[in-house]
This record gives structure tokens, sequence and C-alpha cells, in this order.
């Protein structure tokens, strides 16, 4: 019973930190190192520098920053100019959930925070986690797959998040809109389908051994996944290799012709000195059949490279490839 007591308190130990972490809003980076940019509102808002008001914005009027000389520079519609070093939010003056803050033409729930930064400055939407999803979720799937599909996405996405938060403090928001961390795409991405997934399972997360587990996802494994060993050379107990049902994929297959200049600048960009390259040999595969290890023969010499390298070099698609030399001098991937 003591043992059973001791891993309920390690339980709580990460879990009530981890459900707080959960609660409070996110930041994500949707613009960035940009000279200027374009705020407003569908409903009457409010500039703040902190909790101070700095003016009232009417419904629909722009707000203009600017990046000057290490400081932000707003032009109101009023014809004032302020000037701040600090970062400054715009929030809706009464909260409501159709309320809308807008970048250029793009919609979003939540705050919006203008940073100056080194010779820029960045937009750092702020939300709750369960509204950052709605924008999510839809990019990464199908919203007419079924329910449960979307649901497994919804709960991916989120442990994802909750795994990587603060993992861009110190650029001054959590995670990045692009596919660096996730695709959000804000409130016009969102899609019935996709938010009802988020809402019906709402704080739900994986975990191994009481932790959010990485939760890495990907559009296509060509038939199997890869362990991350083979990938990282650090194995993780949860991300083995396993058959997938991704057959109907689009890129589930695929072809890649590299020729001509090509070739001499995959070669350079593996840092090689081997002549005009006359053969590509996959040396070792992993389990699920990716190029592990692989020679490269040249007119004057050869080199090994892991397939990791061999894929960026070549701009493959994957390590998942069997590769052939044609007879006009190209590589068919």
């Amino acid at each position: 019973m003591r043992n059973g007591w001791w891993g309920l308190l390690i339980w709580l130990c990460w879990a009530l930190p981890a459900m707080a972490q959960a609660e409070r809003p996110i930041r994500i980076g949707i613009v960035e190192a940009a000279p200027a940019a374009t705020l407003s509102a569908n409903v009457d808002a409010v500039l703040l520098d902190g909790e101070t008001t700095l003016a009232r914005i009417s419904a629909r009027t722009p707000v203009a920053f600017a990046w000057n000389n290490g400081a932000l520079e707003v032009a109101l519609a009023d014809g004032n100019r302020l000037a701040f070093k600090t970062p400054l939010r715009l929030r809706a003056a009464t909260p409501a959930p159709e309320n809308r803050l807008m970048v250029g033409t793009k919609p979003y729930r939540g705050d919006l925070e203008v940073r100056p930064g080194s010779g820029s400055l960045t937009v750092v939407n702020e939300l709750p986690l369960e509204e950052y999803l709605y924008g999510v979720v839809p990019g990464e799937v199908i919203p007419s797959w079924h329910p449960e599909a979307l649901k497994a996405q919804a709960v991916a996405a989120r442990t994802y998040a909750i795994s990587r938060l603060g993992q861009f403090a110190s650029l001054g928001y959590d995670l990045k809109a692009t596919v660096v961390s996730q695709v959000y795409g804000g409130v016009n991405l969102e899609k019935p389908s996709t938010n009802r997934a988020v809402d019906d399972t709402r704080g739900q997360i994986l975990t191994y051994q009481g932790a959010p587990i990485d939760a890495l996802y990907s559009d296509c494994s060509g038939g199997y996944t890869e362990a991350a060993g083979d990938v990282w050379g650090r194995p993780v107990p949860y991300l083995q290799s396993v058959p997938d049902f991704d057959q109907g994929s689009p890129r589930y297959t695929w072809t890649f012709t590299a020729a001509g200049g090509a070739l001499p600048q995959a070669i350079a960009k593996l840092g090689a000195s081997i002549g005009d390259l006359q053969d590509i040999i996959a040396l070792e595969r992993t389990f699920s059949g990716r190029v592990k290890r692989a020679r490269l023969v040249g007119s004057q010499g050869q080199v090994e490279v892991t397939g990791e390298k061999l894929r960026f070099a070549f701009g493959l698609r994957s390590t998942f490839f069997n590769v052939a030399r044609q007879p006009d001098g190209s590589f068919l991937f």
C-alpha cells in the first residue's frame, strides 16, 4: 500500500504542474522578424503597455506598428504616434467568444502582442491552449475524416504543444506557427468537425512514465514508421518501428530524378570531393527498410554518408528509397 501511495504522490507531483501548464495561455509567434505589422479588431479594443491603457481603438480601426531605431513606433488612426521599447498588447475591450483580433486580414482568437526586437518586430498571439488547437488540427488532417481520427490528432497536437511549452521563451513565445512547431492558421483554418474533436478530448494528452510524450507525427510513413534510435541515435521506448495504414496517401510512393548540375551540387553539400558521381549504393538499412548508410562512388574517389545526409543533399522526401543510375547518367530515386 505504501508503494501505491508513493506512486500516486509521484504522479501528482508531475500531474499538478502539467495541469497548470495546460490551463495557462499559450503564446505563438505568428509574425517573425518583420519591419512592420498592422493590427485591428472586429470589436472595440484597447492598446496596453502592461496593464496600462494607452489608447482605445474603435472596431475595425487599423493600428500600424513599425520598428524604428530600437523602438516600436505606433501610428493611431487619430494621427497620434507613440514610441515604446516594451511589448504592447491589443486586447478586446470586452471579453466575448466572437471577439477576433486581426493581423492584416487574418483573424485570431485571444490577445495580440507586438514585441520590438533587433532590427524588427514580432507579433505573438496569446490564447487558451484549446483554442490554439482549433487552428492547428485542421491543418494536419482532412476535416471530413472519421471523428475518432480527428480526436486522435487533437490528442497528439495537444501533447506536442504541452511537451514544448516555453521552447522559444528567449524569443518571447512558446511555439512557432510553422512546421518548426505545428502549423497554426488561426480562425481562418478552423472547421466545425475539428473544433468538436478538440472539445471532445479537452485536456487529454499522451504520457509515458507520467510525463507528456514527444508526440511526433507526419503525414505519411510509406508503410512503416521509423524507430527513434535509427533517426537520432537515441532510443525512445514509445517511438518504435511499426506498420502504418497510409497506403491511400498521395505521398505513399514517390519518385525523384537527380540530373545535370544537381549532382555536383549535392556532392558539394556533403562536403565531398569525388569527381563525377557514378553510383550510389545502400550499405545498410534500418528495420523499416530506410537507408541508414550509403556509399557514393565517383570518378575520383568515394565517400560513405548517412541516409539522412544523403536525403538532405539531394532534397529527397525521406530515406525510404531505392536508387539506380539511368542510361543518361541521372539517378532515379
